[in-house]
C-alpha cells in the first residue's frame, strides 16, 4: 500500500484531481450514468432528495435549478471568475488549463465530489444511500445499524434516482479500487492487514479474537499511529482483510489521505482486539 502513502505525500490537490476524474469519467462511461446524467440536467428534475446536499449545494446552491448552476460554474471558468485554482481541483477535478467542460461534465466532476465529500462529512442522505445500495449489490450485508439509527430517512434514502446513481458511483469506485490493488500489490497478494480504533464495543481485557459486525461499508486505516487515534482507551483492532472486500483507497475514490483510510465492505469477520 505504499504507492497511496506516496501519493499522500505529494501534491493532495492533484491526487484530489485525479480520483475526481477517474470517478466522473466511469459515470460518464457507463450507459446507466450517462442517461442518470441526462436526466438530471432535464427541466423537469427534482433536486431536492434526488442529489445529495453537497452536490446540490455546489452546482444549485439555494434558488437556481441545477441546468443554471452549472451553466454559472461554466461561465465563472471561462471569465476566470471566482471559482479559483485550488476550488477548481478540489470540488471539480479541473484546473484552469483544462478549458470550459461540457455541462455534462461539471455535472458529473460535482456528483463525484459529493460522493467524496458525503462520505468525509459522516452520517449523510448520499453516504446512507451508498451503504443500501451495497447491501443490495454485496449478499450478507446488514441494514440493522441504518434502519435502527436513521429509519425516518429511509424513504428519501431510497429515492430511486440517488439509488440508481449510487449504484452507478458504487460499481466504478469498486472497480477502479480493484485494478489499483491488483496492479500495486500483483496477483499474489490475497489480503491487506489493517487497523481499525473503537471505543468501548467488546469485553477484552489484552488481546483476543472477536466477530466483528460491520456497516455495510466501515472505515480502517492502513497503519496503526491513525487505527490508534480512534481507540482513546478501547480497543484496536487488527484484521487481514481480502483484496476484493476493498470498496475504495484515497487514490482511488473515498478515505482520507491524512488517515491512511480505506474502506472495507462489512461482511461479517473476525478480527484481533486488543484493549488500552
Amino acid at each position: 500500500m505504499g504507492r497511496i502513502r506516496e501519493v499522500g505525500n505529494g501534491n493532495l490537490y492533484q491526487a484530489r484531481r485525479k480520483v475526481l476524474g477517474e470517478l466522473a469519467d466511469g459515470i460518464l462511461a457507463s450507459k446507466e450514468g450517462r442517461r442518470l446524467i441526462d436526466e438530471m440536467l432535464s427541466d423537469d428534475f427534482e433536486a431536492k432528495g434526488s442529489i445529495s446536499y453537497s452536490t446540490q449545494r455546489l452546482v444549485a446552491g439555494y434558488s437556481n435549478t441545477i441546468r443554471e448552476g452549472l451553466q454559472k460554474v461554466m461561465d465563472s471558468i471561462e471569465a476566470g471568475g471566482p471559482y479559483s485554482e485550488d476550488s477548481l481541483v478540489n470540488k471539480f477535478g479541473l484546473d484552469s488549463v483544462d478549458g470550459v467542460p461540457s455541462m455534462e461534465t461539471i455535472a458529473a466532476r460535482a456528483l463525484a465530489y459529493g460522493w467524496w465529500s458525503d462520505w468525509s462529512g459522516g452520517i449523510t442522505q448520499g453516504s446512507l444511500t451508498s451503504m443500501l445500495v451495497a447491501a443490495e449489490t454485496h449478499k450478507g450485508l446488514s441494514i440493522d445499524y441504518i434502519t435502527r439509527q436513521h429509519g425516518s430517512w429511509m424513504d428519501s434514502l431510497r429515492d430511486p434516482w440517488s439509488m440508481k446513481m449510487a449504484k452507478v458511483l458504487n460499481d466504478v469506485e469498486y472497480r477502479n479500487t480493484q485494478k489499483f490493488l491488483r496492479e500495486t500489490l500483483g496477483p499474489d497478494v490475497k489480503t491487506v492487514r489493517l487497523y481499525r480504533g473503537v471505543k468501548g464495543q467488546y469485553d477484552v481485557r489484552g488481546s483476543a479474537e472477536v466477530e466483528v459486525g460491520m456497516r455495510p461499508f466501515s472505515s480502517w486505516a492502513m497503519d496503526l499511529p491513525n487505527a490508534m487515534r480512534f481507540a482513546r482507551s478501547g480497543h484496536l483492532l487488527t484484521m487481514d482483510v481480502p483484496i476484493e472486500m476493498i470498496q475504495s483507497t484515497p487514490v482511488t475514490g473515498r478515505g482520507y489521505f491524512d488517515e491512511n483510510e480505506i474502506l472495507v465492505i462489512g461482511r461479517p469477520s473476525t478480527a484481533t482486539a486488543r484493549s488500552f
